[in-house]
């Protein structure tokens, strides 16, 4: 993790990382998750939200450049220094979302003492849950996705009461603070790393083709946010001994290899 990022991160609670995959790489997995997601014999890994969005699930199996994103050399550097030796994959989900869906209220912040902790102690961060969002979507601000409370993972007070309007989908303009919440552009192919502890949701997606994003959340090798399920035995034999690594339950001892999973 160069320092910059190490600064960024530890400000904002979230760090971009530009360009980790490259246009033609973002177009064969839309090409493959847009087939299997129209395939009715997928039919229960896409299972369908009430605003008409669809999460896909247990997918990484379907091909190695799905497969490829679970350890990504760029990711696992960030990773490592955020959740120490031996983190896991707790959980992971891809979303496809039309135009006027995604909406996400507003939610964490404030210091937690649970899996959605944040720390920094003698230079040394430590994250409890935390995402790495892949964008297979051009996403401009004020189009829609990802919008946060920059610093908010730091913040002493839990949410007041304007988080509400979030369920009505409005970004609220406070008059102390009118660009308290940020809507944070990425570019297809970028990839944004976040902590759980930051108050954080997405607003409706304005653009006119489905916005891809998939999801995986990861946590130090000792935590657990979701209840542990392993993937089918067919996706984990398409992985590699260090993919299948990141999907064992959670334990302290003896903890998985660092240089295993990319921790220097």
């Amino acid at each position: 993790m160069l320092d910059r990022q190490r600064y960024i991160f530890d400000v904002q609670g979230y760090l971009v990382l530009p360009g980790v995959l490259d246009l033609q790489q973002v177009a064969r997995l839309r090409a493959l998750l847009e087939t299997r997601a129209t395939d009715p014999r997928f039919g229960g890994h896409f299972p369908p939200r009430d605003d008409g969005s669809v999460e896909a699930l247990d997918f990484v199996g379907w091909d190695a450049e799905l497969a490829a994103l679970l350890d990504n050399d760029r990711v696992t550097a960030v990773l490592g220094e955020l959740l120490g030796t031996g983190y896991r994959l707790d959980h992971y989900y891809g979303m496809r979302q039309p135009r006027g869906t995604g909406l996400l209220a507003l939610h964490g912040g404030g210091h937690g003492m649970d899996e959605t902790f944040y720390a920094c102690k003698g230079g040394q961060i430590r994250t409890g849950l935390t995402v790495v969002s892949w964008a297979l979507s051009d996403t401009p601000a004020a189009g829609g996705g990802f919008a946060c409370v920059p610093g908010s993972h730091k913040a002493n007070f839990s949410l007041p009461e304007f988080a509400d309007a979030f369920f009505a989908g409005e970004i609220v303009a406070l008059p102390e603070a009118p660009d308290l919440v940020r809507e944070v552009p990425v570019k297809a192919g970028d990839v944004l790393v976040f902590t759980e502890a930051l108050a954080h949701a997405a607003t409706t997606w304005q653009g006119e083709d489905a916005r891809w994003a998939l999801l995986f959340k990861y946590c130090p090798g000792w935590a657990s946010w979701a209840r542990h399920r392993p993937p089918s035995s067919a996706t984990l034999t398409e992985l590699t001994e260090r993919q299948r690594l990141l999907f064992e339950a959670p334990y302290v001892e003896s903890p998985r290899d660092a240089t295993t999973l990319g921790v220097s």
